[in-house]
């Protein structure tokens, strides 16, 4: 069934305009960029989680007791408030006075997916990394040919779209244009050991299919791409490491909506088509189940986001958190990676932490687990209490063997980060 991209994107845009406006872009002065999740059930949508954000922390300032968050864009936020959905859910699954709206029970303890249900991911702009980068062409009068290089690299243009740069050859009455053939930039940077960019001329500034740590100012981070994380998720479902335990199947995406400036063909390539070129990819595809959602541009425009003819706007140092659960579904964090609001001496103290970090994600999980009849991980639960945050990670044995075998031959050069900061409580 065709969708309407525009219907979905319009959703997560107004559950963001229906939120109260603490952790939002000042008007006329910031931007940010939003994401969300919605469900789908037979011809019902519902918006289930959302999040905003454009920051990301150098990796000195990654914290060991998971209270921090480290990626602040908003593709990650919203996933991490999808994942606190889910477990929400799974809860309501296994509660008598409770109904799940997405799960079943299921034989070996864990939950399923119900059969007519499904999930879309919406983002109002190009997910940082390989996903950025495509041609663009434009038709320029000759006398604007010196510096376009430059006005090209400061302005997205919209792909396969000519443009002129003040005045088209019908209004000065001549035939003076000529096309000038570039790429659409990418401050995300290519880790050690894949195909770097060159810098060349137009086209040949950017290498494409490289994994990329996430742009920005001041100290390089480690966080991978947005690019390369959905590459990640469609390679290993969205629900993320610990929810293996707890779930079926592997949850995925059954569309991708993009909004702002992008290429379906280079959203394509980034998302899953790269890993189809790759050597081993023929040997281990009955293994690693390569999910390819169907890739959607909409042309509904985002009244927060980067606009090229807006370009004094400055980024929003906070990122908004929400998700479909019945007690305190909202949260914002700072730029700083703590809840908004937190004042320096408290910063580090559990009540500083979002709802959505590492450390209040596995606390759910472990709530989560004590709170079911049965599951997977019963005869685990008595040895569970006192482990650190990787011993639970490493449970989940399928998960762990697939990741290393994507790791081993497909993305050798995927950077993770330290163990030390997987040992938290």
């Amino acid at each position: 069934m065709e969708i309407d991209a525009n219907t979905i994107s319009e959703l997560c845009l107004k559950k963001f305009d229906d939120l109260p406006k603490n952790g939002k872009p000042e008007v006329g002065k910031q931007w940010t960029a939003l994401a969300g999740f919605v469900k789908q059930c037979g011809d019902d949508y519902e918006v289930v989680a959302i999040g905003s954000g454009t920051t990301c922390l150098g990796e000195s300032q990654m914290k060991k007791d998971g209270l921090i968050l480290h990626d602040n864009h908003a593709e990650v936020i919203a996933r991490r408030s999808f994942i606190r959905y889910l477990y929400h859910e799974i809860l309501s699954t296994w509660q008598s006075t409770k109904t799940s709206t997405i799960f079943n029970k299921s034989n070996d303890g864990k939950c399923c997916l119900k059969s007519n249900v499904s999930f879309h991911f919406y983002t109002s702009n190009t997910p940082c990394g390989d996903a950025t980068i495509f041609p663009i062409s434009q038709s320029v009068n000759e006398t604007e040919c010196k510096g376009i290089k430059r006005k090209c690299e400061q302005v997205q243009l919209k792909p396969e779209k000519k443009v002129c740069m003040r005045e088209t050859s019908e209004e000065i009455g001549q035939d003076n244009t000529h096309t000038q053939s570039d790429i659409n930039r990418t401050g995300a940077k290519c880790v050690d050991g894949e195909n770097s960019d060159s810098h060349g001329e137009g086209i040949n500034y950017h290498c494409v299919g490289s994994l990329r740590t996430k742009p920005g100012r001041g100290e390089r981070t480690t966080s991978m791409s947005c690019s390369d994380k959905i590459l990640k998720w469609n390679l290993m479902g969205w629900q993320g490491h610990l929810l293996t335990l707890l779930v079926s199947e592997p949850i995925h995406m059954k569309y991708i909506i993009v909004g702002g400036v992008a290429d379906t063909v280079a959203l394509k390539r980034a998302f899953y088509g790269r890993i189809y070129k790759h050597k081993n990819f023929i040997r281990l595809e009955p293994k690693i189940n390569l999910q390819c959602p169907l890739i959607y541009k909409t042309d509904t425009e985002f009244r927060f986001g980067k606009h090229v003819d807006k370009k004094n706007l400055k980024p929003c140092g906070s990122s908004l958190s929400w998700c479909k659960i019945e007690t305190r579904p909202l949260d914002v964090a700072a730029k700083s990676g703590f809840r908004l609001g937190t004042v320096k001496k408290h910063e580090g103290l559990p009540k500083s932490s979002t709802f959505i970090s590492r450390a209040n994600l596995f606390q759910l999980f472990k709530d989560v687990t004590h709170g079911l009849p049965q599951c997977s991980l019963t005869e685990h639960l008595g040895s569970m209490a006192d482990k650190c945050y990787k011993f639970h990670k490493l449970l989940a044995k399928d998960y762990e063997e697939k990741w290393k075998t994507v790791k081993m031959d497909l993305l050798q050069n995927w950077i993770s980060h330290s163990e030390d900061l997987d040992k938290f409580q």
